[in-house]
């Protein structure tokens, strides 16, 4: 009878232990270490290189970009991934048909500004600059210098 336990409590053992790998593999278990004060924070990659890709072929086209930004607004947690805010904020603080809706933009960009605070930045990949500084001089209908790739 004991053996017979052994050998069960060993196979849900082992099989546990399959199972964390496989998710530590798929990147839903982190096995960090920390000090106290630093925070665990979560980045939701909605807008990848792909996305990026898009935004970039369609910078300097308002319809393609309108287009680009539908898209991404339709996206879940697209508010969590500073490239997806970086480049709906830019198309409404630069798109002059929509009247400058400038709550929807300063709503976004303190949400750039807070998704930065935590370490989460926009994708370097992307044309337009991703300094938040430089992103806010949009609000104020400045220009913005081209991003270095």
């Amino acid at each position: 009878m004991k053996r017979k336990t052994g050998i069960i409590l060993g196979i849900i053992v082992i099989i546990a232990l399959i199972a964390t790998g496989i998710a530590a593999v798929m990147g839903y278990v982190y096995g960090g270490i920390k000090v106290p004060d630093q925070r665990v924070v979560v980045h939701y990659n909605v807008c990848d290189d792909k996305v990026a890709d898009k935004i970039n072929d369609s910078i300097y086209s308002p319809d393609k970009l309108r287009q680009v930004v539908r898209d991404i607004e339709k996206k879940n947690h697209y508010l969590d991934d500073a490239t997806c805010v970086a480049t709906v904020y830019f198309y409404y603080a630069t798109n002059n048909d929509l009247g400058r809706d400038t709550q929807k933009v300063n709503e976004l960009y303190n949400k750039m500004k807070s998704l930065s605070d935590k370490g989460i930045y926009a994708s370097g990949k992307l044309i337009i600059s991703t300094n938040v500084e430089q992103l806010g001089n949009l609000r104020n209908k400045q220009t913005l210098p081209r991003n270095k790739q």
